[in-house]
Parts: C-alpha cells; sequence; structure tokens
C-alpha cells in the first residue's frame, strides 16, 4: 500500500514537467474522426475489388516536439471500415512530423512514413507494405486541432496486391 502511494506522489510531479502546457519536449497525441477511401484489390487472376467506402479514422502520435515548430513522432493511423460485406481497416505505422508555418500561427503541415497494412478487424488474412501520408492541421484551441490528411497504403500477400487511397479529416488532442 505504502508502495503505491509513493509511486502515486511520484508521478504526479513528473507528470507536471512532461506536459507543462510548453509545446516543446515529450508530445503525446490522440486523434478521431471520419476517411473516405477507396481500396483495390488485384486477385492477380485477372479479378479487380474496387470500392469505396465511408468509415473511421484513428491516430496515435508519441514523440518529441524540438521547439514550438517542429514536432517528430512515433504515429499509427487506421482507418476502419467496411469492404466486400466485411469489417476491414487499413493502417500506416511509422515516423511523422509536423511542422508549423510560424511560431504565432496555428497552421501547420505533416508528413508520415511507414509500414502498411490492410486485412480484417480480427487480424485474419493481413498483408503488409508500405504507406506514406501528407496533410494540414489547424490548432483550434491549446492542445485541440482538426487535421486533413491524404493516407496512401499498398500491401501484398499470396499473390493478392492492395493500394487504398483515404481522405482523413479528424480532430486531435496534443499533450505537452
Amino acid at each position: 500500500m505504502l508502495s503505491i502511494l509513493c509511486t502515486g506522489m511520484i508521478s504526479l510531479p513528473l507528470m507536471a514537467e512532461v506536459f507543462d502546457d510548453n509545446k516543446k519536449g515529450f508530445i503525446v497525441g490522440l486523434g478521431l474522426g471520419f476517411t473516405g477511401i477507396s481500396t483495390e484489390i488485384d486477385y492477380q487472376q485477372g479479378n479487380v475489388l474496387d470500392e469505396g467506402s465511408i468509415g473511421l479514422a484513428t491516430s496515435f502520435k508519441l514523440g518529441y516536439a524540438f521547439n514550438e515548430q517542429f514536432l517528430v513522432y512515433y504515429t499509427n493511423h487506421v482507418d476502419w471500415y467496411t469492404v466486400d460485406d466485411s469489417s476491414t481497416r487499413v493502417g500506416l505505422t511509422g515516423v511523422g512530423v509536423d511542422y508549423y508555418i510560424a511560431k504565432t500561427s496555428g497552421l501547420y503541415t505533416k508528413a508520415m512514413l511507414g509500414l502498411g497494412s490492410f486485412g480484417g478487424v480480427d487480424n485474419s488474412s493481413e498483408s503488409t507494405g508500405y504507406g506514406f501520408g501528407l496533410g494540414l492541421g489547424y490548432d483550434l484551441l491549446p492542445h485541440m486541432s482538426v487535421e486533413v490528411e491524404y493516407m496512401y497504403v499498398a500491401t501484398e500477400k499470396n499473390d493478392i496486391e492492395t493500394d487504398s487511397n483515404s481522405l482523413r479529416v479528424k480532430f486531435q488532442y496534443l499533450w505537452y
């Protein structure tokens, strides 16, 4: 019991130092919104399925802000939607960069590059490949922004190739 109290007392001041409302240092971000996605599945036997859908967009950031304009982070973006009557997800896991146009401006650009994945929600028949993303964001309030992103993911497994293009609009909350 004493160790739990001591751990709690140590972690509260540490949390206050890490998240001090100064957009420098350690950052954590969570995003939620909508995606419009087009997925083309090429089965290599001449069958091509090309389907568009609307779904849920999620994101996660964990990284470091070198100053108030330049952030580098590990990121995971996932689109959750239905293709061919199956619950599906497309993901991009890798490195992201946000760059604020000016110190006093809330407008920023963003880019992401990493590993792509495509598969069912239950992780069945997951294929992997590569992906990238580009976007713009704007700080609505301290810690809260709106982001518009384009994300491309290409994967391959067992002679089945997928290409996914999505336009994502989401709200992002950033702890700093």
